[in-house]
């Protein structure tokens, strides 16, 4: 007897079995609806039964029952699938190279070929997930978790601070910021020997019994679900035991991949354990939930029942997952004739993607030599295709266009492929878009409209690269392909929505690449041109690794409402911070009066100075470091007129060892009368021409210059500024003090010289304060209007380069501001080496908006084309933000973002506004309202003009509201 005979008795004993249970059944159901009809005094369920069947439909799953290829999730946090497979997930930390140079790109991007190379088994699937939603705050609570106590911070700046928060927070509340996060997760296909097997007949074996058992359940009347049903469970429910050794077996089988992987890949992986796995899968599974329950310590605890509570209903163009509804764009084809590293920042990078979607990438191993042999046989077709094309054709030699085209394309991707230089690879991506909960059907219909245009603008997105073709799944295709795009169901199934590539092309569409996230405990929030919240922290030495600062804008282009922010946010959550402002025409003078800081001026008529004599820890008889010695020579050889230049004159030869000489004298004869608990003394001017006139040099040229030096500070003795101790105004500690230089102008050159250098060198002499266990609190010096001091006061700019040189202080930090670049560096006619030498030390740069060329700039600190490109970029709109490019450390460990200044906060904008316009309205409001305290000011403007003068499009306010309002108030 040959084997089709035994086929054909053996499915003829089936059918006559099933036609005999099913006539069995058929006469039980007519019995039983005869009994019934007969009964008119049947007795009803009880209320105990009725109870019984209420409770088990509260507690049973909602729904129908779907499919779930999930069997468990075994102690190493594994996915147990029912088919023997086994997947691991991890969360990747994404590198930030949106402004990264091109070569670091590209080698990511090849890194992550190599990856998917190394793996030689086929049908392995690895999967990226690229989860956006709308973030509700993550850098606002870090910012408020690195608050400091409120008493340890200066109130008025923290209320200030507080009001831009609030705008903060209902922006995020409002969905504008978006968050997102990359998981990778591989599945790894495992066949044990002792596992049951796939053929037919096994399969059909296996189908006989469910089937029965369905057809009990379900009744007769249900004949063909029934069947479908015991077919599905049969092939796809059925979940293969193996015994425990054969199942360590397997698992360690699949972490051998799993481990190549982790080895290979470019990215920083973190496993899930078991816990985060279970909550993953579960989450994604139930929409409706927030809250993953307990997971059974049981290895082996059959998870699909809990996975598959929730229905997913097809309905139009999209499906019902619990209360939300789901559609997905799929990229039909790939972008041609080349994909790019960089391409998918469409997704990753996109301010008009700022809601829930998961964008889903997978990589789909192949038998490399079958898929060899299918190339190959595919370009025979095609040649096949073209010679009876042209046999047919009119005219001679007329070839099909798309089969010529695909002809050339398969032939140059087996000549990468030849020798094993590349390997093919399947891939496939998906954008699973998701609309908001809908529990009643006008939140649903609002709910589908709002799905419709995020699909459109996911579509849009992926149709930025070029040549790439993505259009929303239709109903019916959506329903197949969904189940398998849920977090945890990644199959090697094939869905008609493959591409084959080599693994180097398809690599560049993993959505790998992300904005910077900022610093973890920030002082100041900022948002970046995709609407991703981020904050920094200037006193972080992992991001600042030197302690100066560089802001550059043109004119108007937020320079001062940028800095008036950082010291505003500092002052309001850094610990006991003091900051010190070198300011000239008065930017930062409404900062100063709505905080309550001091605003120092000098005027020949007030005799208020500085002693550059003095410093901190005088009073207790300190002895002065070399740094403050060498500001007071520096002083000296700036009132004696020596000009450091003239090197070859004896002059200026001596003059600096000989005045080096007399301060240390000086000091060491001065600095013994101070002590603690006793009034302090401070050397003056007097002090070194005494020096000078007694001191005795035996070479005679050196005791020359020092008679010169003696007559030409000899008119400085006795002056109110030169020669006199320090004001008791300059010598109060304040938590915020601007220094204005432009008030200096009405002094005569030599003494505006002297107390410019004198104000520079107490603010960079200064430091945070002793704390009890040892530490000091933090100081920010700001310099504002540099190109005023390098042109005028070019001793102001030796000081802070030497004191960046010397590595600043403990918790300093330094920013200098300017317009552009060449007011520091010069230009490279003229240039200046003392600019030069300080913006080596750079430790962090705001870039704004620049007017001119600024290669020089690129130059100095190696800006990849990229930060180029978004330094050119810059757009500012007023009344609403400032663009400005950050970039973080320096050379090839540069971290380089853009992002935005978005005070959130009408007080705010006139609180820091320079604009000429807005600056007179304040001084105008004021000077109507003269009992008005300044905030009181910037809230009435606030108030009438919430975007400011700019972006109402006027350039006066209107008087009468004002007055309008007093008559009110009459």
């Amino acid at each position: 007897m040959d084997i089709s005979t035994i086929i054909g008795i053996s499915f003829s004993l089936i059918l006559a079995g099933l036609a005999v249970g099913l006539g069995t059944r058929l006469l039980q159901l007519r019995r039983a609806s005869s009994q019934v009809a007969g009964d008119n005094d049947s007795v009803q369920p009880s209320k105990r039964e009725d109870d019984e069947r209420w409770r088990r439909r509260l507690t049973g799953a909602r729904g129908r029952r779907r499919t779930s290829t999930i069997h468990g999730v075994n102690r190493d946090g594994f996915l147990r699938h029912t088919d023997g497979s086994y997947t691991k997930a991890y969360q990747v930390v994404m590198p930030t190279t949106l402004y990264a140079d091109d070569t670091d790109v590209d080698r990511l991007y090849n890194d992550w070929a190599r990856m998917l190379q190394s793996v030689r088994q086929a049908g392995v699937v690895i999967q990226t997930r690229h989860d956006v939603w709308s973030d509700s705050g993550r850098a606002l609570r870090q910012h408020l978790e690195s608050q400091a106590h409120t008493a340890d911070t200066y109130m008025p700046a923290r209320m200030l601070h507080t009001v831009g928060l609030t705008g903060t927070e209902g922006a995020a509340r409002d969905g504008f910021y978006q968050d997102d996060r990359l998981t990778l997760w591989v599945r790894v296909p495992l066949r044990h020997a002792d596992d049951p097997s796939r053929a037919r007949l096994s399969c059909l074996i296996r189908f006989l019994p469910a089937c029965a058992r369905e057809l009990r359940r379900q009744g007769v009347s249900r004949f063909v679900s029934a069947v479908a049903m015991s077919w599905t469970r049969t092939n796809r429910e059925q979940a293969f035991a193996r015994a425990r050794a054969a199942e360590r077996e397997a698992a360690r089988a699949a972490a051998q991949i799993f481990a190549t992987i982790e080895q290979m890949c470019p990215l920083h992986l973190r496993a899930f354990s078991r816990d985060e796995m279970w909550r993953e899968v579960y989450l994604a599974h139930r929409q409706n939930e927030r809250a993953a329950p307990a997971l059974s310590s049981v290895e082996g605890t059959d998870i699909r029942q809990p996975l598959c509570g929730e229905e997913i209903e097809a309905r139009e163009q999209f499906l019902m997952h619990g209360d939300y509804p789901v559609a997905s764009v799929t990229l039909f084809r790939p972008p041609t004739p080349m994909i790019s590293a960089g391409m998918m920042r469409v997704m990753t990078a996109n301010p008009t993607l700022a809601f829930r979607h998961t964008t889903v990438v997978e990589f789909i191993t192949l038998d490399q030599v079958k898929a060899k042999d299918q190339l190959k046989g595919q370009h025979k077709d095609l040649s096949r295709a073209q010679t009876a094309t042209s046999r047919k054709s009119p005219t001679p030699m007329d070839d099909d266009p798309d089969a010529q085209a695909a002809q050339v394309d398969i032939k140059h991707l087996r000549a990468e492929i030849a020798g094993g230089r590349e390997s093919l690879i399947e891939a496939r991506a998906y954008v699973v878009v998701y609309g908001e909960r809908a529990r009643n059907r006008s939140t649903l219909r609002r709910s589908v409209e709002q799905l419709d245009e995020r699909c459109r603008r996911v579509a849009s997105a992926l149709g930025k690269m070029p040549g790439a073709d993505a259009a929303r799944e239709s109903s019916q295709a959506l329903r197949a392909i969904y189940p398998q795009c849920i977090a945890g169901e990644l199959s090697a199934r094939a869905t008609g929505r493959e591409w084959k590539e080599t693994t180097r092309s398809l690599s560049r569409l993993a959505p790998l690449e992300a904005v910077w996230r900022g610093s973890a405990k920030p002082h100041t929030l900022v948002t970046t041109p995709s609407n991703h919240l981020i904050g920094f922290n200037l006193f972080d030495a992992s991001e600042v690794p030197s302690p100066l600062g560089l802001l550059l804008a043109g004119s108007r282009g937020g320079k001062s409402v940028l800095l008036s922010e950082i010291i505003t946010n500092a002052l309001a959550t850094v610990k006991k911070l003091r900051v010190r402002v070198v300011d000239y025409g008065h930017s930062q003078e409404p900062l100063v009066a709505a905080l309550g800081g001091r605003h120092l001026k000098f005027d020949p008529e007030s005799k208020a100075t500085i002693n550059i004599w003095d410093y901190e820890g005088l009073k207790d008889g300190t002895p002065p470091s070399e740094l403050q010695k060498w500001y007071v020579v520096q002083d000296a050889l700036q009132l004696a007129r020596v000009d450091a230049k003239e090197s070859g004159s004896a002059y200026a030869r001596f003059a600096e060892d000989i005045l080096t000489l007399m301060v240390r004298e000086v000091y060491n004869n001065e600095v013994p009368r101070n002590a603690p608990g006793k009034p302090k003394h401070e050397p003056r001017h007097e002090h070194l021409l005494e020096m000078l006139d007694t001191y005795e040099f035996d070479n005679a040229e050196a005791d020359a210059v020092r008679t010169q030096l003696r007559i030409a500070l000899e008119t400085f003795r006795n002056d109110p500024f030169i020669d006199a101790p320090t004001s008791p105004q300059f010598a109060q500690e304040s938590p915020l003090d601007v220094y204005e230089m432009k008030t200096l102008e009405n002094f005569s050159d030599r003494v505006r010289q002297s107390l410019a250098f004198r104000i520079v060198a107490r603010v960079i002499q200064s430091e945070g304060q002793r704390e009890p266990d040892g530490t000091r609190t933090k100081m920010l010096l700001a310099f504002d209007e540099m190109w005023e001091y390098t042109r005028n006061y070019p001793k102001i700019v030796a000081a802070i380069d030497r004191y960046a040189r010397t590595g600043g202080k403990e918790g300093v930090l330094t920013l200098l501001a300017t317009q552009a670049f060449k007011d520091i560096t010069g230009t490279p006619e003229a240039p200046n080496p003392i600019g030069h030498s300080l913006m080596s030390n750079v430790g962090v740069k705001f870039i704004g908006v620049q007017s001119g060329d600024y290669m020089d700039m690129v130059k100095k600190f190696k800006f990849t084309e990229a930060v180029v490109d978004a330094i050119d970029s810059i757009k500012n709109v007023p009344g609403h933000y400032s663009e400005f490019v950050g970039v973080w450390g320096a050379g090839a460990h540069q971290q380089a973002q853009k992002f935005r200044v978005v005070l959130n906060s009408s007080l705010k904008l006139w609180t820091y506004t320079s604009n000429p316009d807005e600056r007179n309205a304040r001084r105008r409001v004021q000077f109507l309202r003269p009992d008005w305290h300044p905030v009181q000011v910037h809230m009435w403007l606030a108030e009438h003009y919430p975007q400011g003068l700019v972006g109402a499009g006027v350039t006066q306010i209107d008087e009468a509201l004002l007055f309008a309002e007093e008559q009110r108030a009459a």
